[in-house]
């Protein structure tokens, strides 16, 4: 009597094993995890995982090594990710999920992955791996390069005499970008300020002038080097009030400016605002009008919307 037993499966099993096996070698920790009961398969492992408290189940497992080695910082958010049902759903939905985090212990930041392991014959997930890579040099290196084009922007970006941003700045980077209000001011009657204090003190007017401007706008906002002794603030949240209380409290300010060698020399400011929403290069014209009006009498603003 013979008889025969179809073994295609579980060669399909062994080959496939033999593929998550070699995957294993490209992460620093990684298991092959049976969705039917979460219990999983070691593939590669290292001395920090080593260090957590062992258990039957993956993502208790997983749990434990957060516990034992992710910073602080990450525990909560790496708590909610290990969730059997958002983590299967995300599988069917986009083949993978994934979050970095930076292990204390190691002094190295990861990147966990679940992906598709196999699925049974009803086309449902049958087993999914996890594992976690190095990505340290990588970060490091993307830091370095991120720091190299925030330094490129900030010499490109900024202007030499007032260190504030430049037209350059405001043609490249916000011209089509929404905001609330542009304010265009200038320095009333500049030519004078360089006839009584000369062109040092002409300089000295502009540097002094964007600082009081620099120092009076929040983080989010934006004061530029127009041109010359014009400068330009690109607000993009302000309320009418605000920028009318804004505008009042700079021209107060601009009277403690005083020139080095040249003390009794007063500096005056006028400012024509655009207020409403709209973009930064439809509004420009409508701030240039209200600077026009502005300087018919100086030291004053002048505010054109609603």
């Amino acid at each position: 009597m013979g008889c025969y037993r179809d073994i295609t499966a579980q060669h399909e099993l062994e080959e496939y094993l033999k593929i998550v096996e070699a995957m294993g070698k490209i992460f620093n920790f990684s298991l092959f995890i049976n969705v039917k009961d979460m219990s999983y398969r070691m593939i590669s492992t290292n001395e920090y995982v080593e260090q957590a408290e062992k258990d039957p189940n993956a993502l208790q497992f997983l749990k434990n090594n957060v516990d034992a080695t992710v910073s602080e910082n990450f525990r909560q958010r790496m708590y909610e990710w290990l969730d059997e049902d958002l983590i299967l759903s995300a599988i069917e939905e986009h083949g993978q999920t994934s979050m970095e985090f930076y292990s204390e212990g190691a002094r190295h930041w990861y990147n966990g992955i679940f992906m598709l392991g196999d699925r049974n014959e009803d086309g449902s997930i049958a087993h999914i791996v996890y594992g976690c890579f190095d990505t340290t040099d990588a970060k490091m290196l993307n830091l370095a390069q991120q720091k190299k084009i925030e330094e490129f922007e900030s010499e490109i970006y900024t202007d030499s005499l007032s260190k504030i941003r430049n037209r350059r700045f405001l043609d490249e980077k916000l011209m089509y970008e929404l905001c609330h209000a542009i304010v265009m001011a200038d320095i009333d009657l500049f030519k004078n300020v360089n006839d009584t204090a000369g062109h040092q003190g002409g300089d000295e007017a502009i540097r002094k002038v964007a600082e009081l401007l620099n120092r009076s706008i929040r983080k989010e906002d934006v004061v530029l080097r127009y041109g010359g002794d014009e400068f330009m603030l690109v607000f993009f949240n302000i309320t009418r009030k605000d920028l009318e209380n804004k505008l009042s409290q700079l021209r107060e300010e601009l009277k403690d400016i005083r020139i080095d060698n040249c003390p009794e020399l007063a500096i005056t400011m006028s400012f024509g605002a655009a207020f409403g929403s709209g973009l930064v290069s439809s509004m420009i014209g409508i701030a240039d009008k209200a600077l026009y009006e502005s300087k018919k009498v100086r030291n004053t603003y002048t505010i054109n919307g609603t």
